[in-house]
């Protein structure tokens, strides 16, 4: 982030940084049934392709979250530059 960073770069970083601990927080939580699964003895492909598909799956939802946020930020960002340049006009 820049040295003075604007409300947008601001608000992008702190959407960053909470969906990145959410996403921390649901593949912790999604893991535990297969945790206990594996506690009582199960094992093999079936437990290892599901812990794969709920990674791939959580992580998929999560970086689209987090690219969506990117462009929402770039459209603020030019709205605001074009906000600016009109007042300055003005």
């Amino acid at each position: 982030m820049a040295e003075n960073p604007t409300i947008v770069q601001v608000v992008e970083e702190a959407i960053d940084k909470g969906a990145r601990t959410v996403e921390e927080v649901h593949l912790s939580v999604a893991a535990m049934p297969i945790q206990a699964l594996r506690a009582l003895g199960a094992s093999g492909e079936a437990t290892d392709r599901a812990q794969d598909v709920l990674e791939s799956t959580i992580g998929t939802v999560y970086d689209t979250i987090l690219a969506v946020n990117r462009r929402v930020a770039d459209i603020a960002a030019g709205l605001l530059a074009s906000a600016q340049a009109r007042q300055d006009e003005g």
